[in-house]
C-alpha cells in the first residue's frame, strides 16, 4: 500500500528563536535510497542506541514493516513504520492494537523540530487505522522519547524486558478509519 497523504504543517520552533518551519507532511513508500540513509544514521550518546545498520535496508523495504519515509516540504526527515518491526523482542502482537514507531535524521532530534512533526504523521495514520489502538515502545532509559509520547496522547501501558534491555509500552486509541468519523 502507498500512501501519498498531505497535511499542512506549520511548526514555530519555540526551542530555537528564529526557526519557522512552514511545509507540508507526507508519507510516502520507503525508498532503497532513504533505507540506505537510515542505516547510515549516527545518533549522539546515549541515543547511539537507535544508529541505523545495512542490515536493517532489507527490512525496511519488507512491505510487511510498512514503512513509510516522513517528508517535510519535499526533504526526507525521518520514517514511520506500522507494523511487527514497530514490537522489540519479546513483545506480542496484539489483535486491536496496530504498533507504531518512528524516527528522524539525528540532526532533528533533541531540539524539538522533529516532535512537532508527530501530530501530523499521527493523524495520517490515524486515517488508515484498522485496529482501535496503537501502541508505541521505547527503551525505558529514553525518557525524552516517552515524554513526546505522552504529549501525543500516549498512556503507559505495560513493560517488558529482553536482551536489550527494559522497554515501555505506551498506548492510545484511535477511531479505526473503517468505523469512520463524526
Amino acid at each position: 500500500m502507498v500512501v501519498d497523504s498531505l497535511v499542512p504543517l506549520v511548526v514555530v520552533g519555540a526551542t530555537m528563536p528564529g526557526l519557522l518551519f512552514v511545509g507540508v507532511i507526507q508519507l510516502v513508500a520507503m525508498s532503497v535510497s532513504d533505507a540506505r540513509a537510515i542505516a547510515d544514521w549516527r545518533y549522539e550518546p546515549p541515543y547511539d542506541f537507535y544508529d541505523g545498520s545495512e542490515a536493517e535496508i532489507s527490512v525496511m523495504l519488507d512491505p510487511v514493516n510498512w514503512y513509510r519515509s516522513i517528508r517535510a516540504s519535499g526533504e526526507f526527515v525521518g520514517y514511520v513504520c506500522v507494523g511487527p518491526d514497530a514490537r522489540v523482542a519479546g513483545q506480542l502482537a496484539v489483535p486491536e492494537i496496530d504498533d507504531i514507531g518512528w524516527g528522524f535524521r539525528p540532526d532533528l532530534t533533541g531540539r524539538g523540530i522533529a516532535s512537532g512533526w508527530l501530530p501530523d504523521v499521527l493523524e495520517l495514520l490515524d486515517g488508515l487505522a484498522v485496529r482501535p489502538k496503537q501502541r508505541v515502545v521505547i527503551a525505558a532509559w529514553n525518557e525524552r522519547s516517552q515524554a513526546v509520547a505522552r504529549r501525543l496522547g500516549f498512556v503507559d501501558a505495560g513493560s517488558l524486558d529482553n536482551e536489550l534491555g527494559r522497554w515501555v509500552e505506551l498506548e492510545r486509541r484511535v477511531t479505526p478509519a473503517c468505523e469512520g468519523r463524526s
